[in-house]
C-alpha cells in the first residue's frame, strides 16, 4: 500500500476497497482476457468492415471504457442481485479495467494497421512507376516482410479465391520476429514508467486525470449498493441522459427521420480570424469533454490559450509569406517547429529534475541504497533497470541486423522513447485523451542529421520501422504509466499485475494480428479496408523510403531556429512556473499547441475550464466533487452511444458506418 494519501481533487479516492483479500482472482483475469479479446474483435471489424468509429487512437478509448461500464453496471449488478455468486469487488474490477486498457492499445490504427501494412504490402504493391525494387528492395530484410509467393499476399488484399485455404504459413516468420521486438519495447517502456513512477507520483504529484474514472466507477461502498455511489444521483444521470439522447436522437437521423442535433465530433464549424490564419474549430468531442474536467485548471487554461496563441502566429507569419517549414520532416509550420522545440525541452527538463531520484533507482538496483523501499513498485528496481537494458540491447541488435546502422538505430530510438516519454507524461499530467504531433520520429531523426548522411540500407529500415515511430498509444508506455498510479493508490499483489497487464498485450496482439489477417483473406479484402493506413498509407508507408534515398531531406536554418527558438520559450516558462507560485499557464499548453489532436480538442477543454472554474469558485472542492457525476455520465453515455452506433451501423449501414469516435 502506498504511504501517502491523495484526495480526490487531486488524486483518486481510497475508500471502499478491500486490501486484504486477493486481488488477482482467477475470475477477474479470466473476465479480463475475454473481454479484452472482444474490444480487438470489435474494434478491427468497426474499423476495418463496418467502417464506424476509429476508436483505440485515444489514450482512453471509448472501446475499453465500454466493456468496464458494462462489468460494472451489466455484470456485477446480476451477480449482486441473484445472490448466488459473491459480486466482483472494486480490486477484481480494476483488474478486469486494466487488461481492458491494455489490450485496447493494440487493435485498429493504435498499432495492427501500420504492423499489417509494413509486413504485406511491399512485394504486391512494387511496380515499375513506384521503383521499390530498384531503389531499396535490395536492402529490404525478408524476414520482416511477408512473400507474395503463391500469390499470398494477393489474396489477402483482393481477397481469397474460392477453394483456397488462408495461407498463414507467409505471415508467421514475420510476424514473429516483429513479435520479439515488440516484446522488448513493452518490457522497456513498462520498466521506464516503473523507475519513474514514484517521482511523478510522489514527488511531482502529476494528478493522472484518466486514471481517477476507473478507479470512481469502480469504488463502492459499505452500505452494498448495487452501484457505485458516484452514479447514483440525479446529477449522474443528468449528464448520462443528456449525452446519451443527443446521441440516440442523432442515430434517428441516419435514417433522415429527424434533422440530426449538431453537437459531436462528427459536426465542426470554423471560425477564421482572418484570411491566411488558420481556422479555428468549434466542436464538442464527448470523450475529451468528459475526461478535461478531472484536469487541473492551469493546465486547461494553458491548453486552449496556446492553441489560440499558435493560431495568431500562424496567421501573423502568413501575412509576411513566412509559413512553410518542413513538412517532409512531419513539420507543417514553423510554429510547429517552434513547440516541438519546447516538447522535447520540456522532456528533457523533467528527466533532469528527476535526475536525485534515478540516481537513487541506480543505487538501489546496485544494492548500495537498501534504505530506499521499492517492494511497492510493479517490479524491483534492479529487475526494471535489467529489463530496460536487456530490452534496448535487443532492439539495437535487431535494427542492426536488419541493416541499420548502429549510431542511427540509438538515434532513432533516443527520439522514439523521448516522444513517448514526453506524450505520457502530458497524459498523465494534462488528461489530454486525443494528443499526437506533427512529427513522426524517424522522419525527425533522418532530418536533423541529413538522409544523405544515412546509407540507403540505414534508410530502408527506417521506412520499416513505422509501426513503432508513431506516438499515439506509446505502445504500452502510457497504459502502463496509469495502470502504475491505479495500482499504487489502490491495489495490492503489484508485481502479479504486471504478468496480467503483460498477458492481456499478447492475447490482444495475437487476436488483433490474426482477426485482421483473416478478415483480409475472407471479406473484401484488405485493400478495401476502411481507414487511410489500407489506402493510401499502403504506398506511402514505402514511397518515403525512395524519397528519403533519392532526394536528400534535413532540416533548414529555419526549422533549426523554431526548434531553438521554442525550447528557449519553454525553458522561460518553466522558469516562470517554478518562481511564480501564482503564474496561471502551465508549460505543458505550449508543448502541444501544434498538435492536430489539440486543435481538434480546444474547444472541448475551453468548455470543461470554464464550467469547471465556474464550480471552483462557486462552490470549491465539494461541488467540483459533486459535478464529477455528472461529466462520468457523459463518459458512460458516450462509451455506450459508440457501441449503439456500430450495433446499428453493422444491421443497416454495413460498411458505410458512422463515426462519431475518431480525433
Amino acid at each position: 500500500m502506498s504511504r501517502h494519501q491523495i484526495t480526490p481533487s487531486h488524486g483518486m479516492p481510497r475508500s471502499g476497497f478491500g486490501l486484504q483479500e486477493s486481488v488477482v482472482t482467477r475470475r477477474a483475469v479470466v473476465i479480463g482476457l475475454v473481454l479484452s479479446i472482444l474490444v480487438c474483435l470489435w474494434i478491427t471489424h468497426s474499423t476495418y468492415i463496418g467502417r464506424s468509429s476509429t476508436t483505440p487512437v485515444a489514450h482512453f478509448p471509448a472501446a475499453a471504457l465500454f466493456p468496464f461500464v458494462l462489468a460494472v453496471f451489466g455484470l456485477n449488478v446480476l451477480l449482486k442481485k441473484i445472490s448466488l455468486v459473491r459480486p466482483l469487488r472494486s480490486s477484481e474490477l480494476l483488474v478486469i479495467f486494466i487488461m481492458v486498457f491494455t489490450a485496447s492499445a493494440i487493435p485498429g490504427w493504435a498499432f495492427t494497421t501500420y504492423l499489417v501494412v509494413i509486413v504485406g504490402s511491399p512485394y504486391y504493391y512494387a511496380t515499375v512507376e513506384n521503383r521499390w525494387e530498384a531503389v531499396f528492395f535490395e536492402h529490404l530484410p525478408d524476414w520482416l516482410v511477408a512473400s507474395n509467393y503463391g500469390r499470398s499476399m494477393e489474396w489477402f488484399f483482393e481477397g481469397l479465391p474460392a477453394g483456397y485455404t488462408i495461407p498463414w504459413g507467409a505471415w508467421l516468420p514475420p510476424m514473429a520476429w516483429w513479435a520479439s521486438f515488440f516484446l522488448a519495447l513493452f518490457v522497456v517502456n513498462a520498466c521506464l514508467m516503473i523507475v519513474l513512477r514514484r517521482q511523478w507520483d510522489e514527488h511531482e504529484k502529476l494528478t493522472f486525470p484518466l486514471a481517477q474514472v476507473p478507479v470512481l466507477l469502480a469504488e463502492q461502498d459499505s452500505d452494498g449498493g448495487v452501484l457505485p455511489s458516484v452514479v447514483r444521483n440525479r446529477i449522474f444521470l443528468a449528464g448520462f441522459g443528456i449525452t446519451l439522447f443527443i446521441i440516440v436522437w442523432n442515430i434517428a437521423s441516419y435514417f433522415d427521420w429527424i434533422f440530426p442535433i449538431p453537437i459531436g465530433k462528427q459536426f465542426t464549424n470554423q471560425v477564421t480570424i482572418s484570411e491566411g490564419f488558420p481556422p479555428i474549430l468549434i466542436r464538442i468531442n464527448w470523450l475529451v469533454l468528459g475526461f478535461a474536467y478531472f484536469a487541473n485548471l492551469d493546465v486547461l487554461l494553458s491548453i486552449w490559450f496556446f492553441r489560440l496563441l499558435a493560431v495568431l502566429q500562424e496567421g501573423i507569419l502568413a501575412q509576411v509569406g513566412f509559413t512553410v517549414s518542413n513538412p517532409k520532416a512531419g513539420l507543417s509550420s514553423v510554429t510547429a517547429a517552434q513547440n516541438i522545440g519546447g516538447f522535447f525541452f520540456f522532456v528533457v527538463w523533467g528527466l533532469w529534475m528527476a535526475r536525485r531520484h534515478l540516481q537513487n533507482v541506480v543505487r538501489k538496483a546496485l544494492g548500495r541504497a537498501p534504505e530506499i523501499d521499492d517492494s511497492d513498485e510493479l517490479l524491483s528496481y534492479r529487475r526494471a533497470l535489467i529489463g530496460i537494458v536487456a530490452g534496448l540491447v535487443y532492439i539495437l541488435c535487431w535494427l542492426t541486423n536488419a541493416g541499420m546502422e548502429l549510431w542511427v538505430s540509438i538515434l532513432l530510438m533516443i527520439t522514439v522513447l523521448l516522444l513517448y516519454l514526453g506524450v505520457t507524461r502530458i497524459v498523465a499530467e494534462a488528461g489530454v485523451v486525443l494528443l499526437d504531433f506533427p512529427l513522426i520520429a524517424h522522419d525527425f531523426a533522418i532530418s536533423i542529421v541529413g538522409s544523405s548522411k544515412m546509407t540507403a540500407s540505414s534508410l530502408t529500415v527506417m521506412g520499416v520501422a513505422n509501426p513503432f515511430v508513431r506516438n499515439w498509444r506509446t505502445f504500452g508506455m502510457t497504459t502502463m504509466a496509469h495502470i502504475a498510479k491505479i495500482s499504487d493508490d489502490i491495489l495490492g499483489e503489484k508485481r502479479r499485475l504486471f504478468g496480467v497487464a503483460c498477458l492481456s498485450l499478447l492475447v490482444s496482439i495475437v487476436t488483433s494480428i490474426g482477426y485482421t489477417i483473416y478478415l483480409g483473406y475472407t471479406t473484401i479484402g484488405a485493400s478495401n479496408f476502411g481507414g487511410w493506413g489500407f489506402t493510401d498509407g499502403k504506398r506511402f508507408l514505402y514511397d518515403e523510403i525512395v524519397r528519403w534515398i533519392t532526394v536528400p531531406s534535413a532540416f533548414a536554418a529555419a526549422d533549426i531556429g523554431f526548434l531553438g527558438l521554442g525550447a528557449c520559450m519553454m525553458w522561460g516558462l518553466i522558469q516562470l512556473r517554478y518562481h511564480f507560485p501564482a503564474w496561471p499557464l502551465h508549460p505543458v499548453g505550449f508543448a502541444i499547441a501544434s498538435s492536430f489532436a489539440t486543435d481538434h480538442a480546444a474547444f472541448s477543454i475551453f468548455v470543461a475550464w470554464f464550467v469547471k472554474m465556474i464550480i471552483m469558485k462557486v462552490g470549491g472542492v465539494s461541488m467540483y466533487k459533486k459535478g464529477q457525476s455528472f461529466f462520468l455520465g457523459i463518459l458512460v453515455a458516450f462509451s455506450v452511444g459508440v457501441a449503439l452506433v456500430y450495433v446499428v451501423d453493422y444491421i443497416w449501414f454495413p460498411g458505410q458506418g458512422h463515426d462519431i469516435d475518431n480525433w
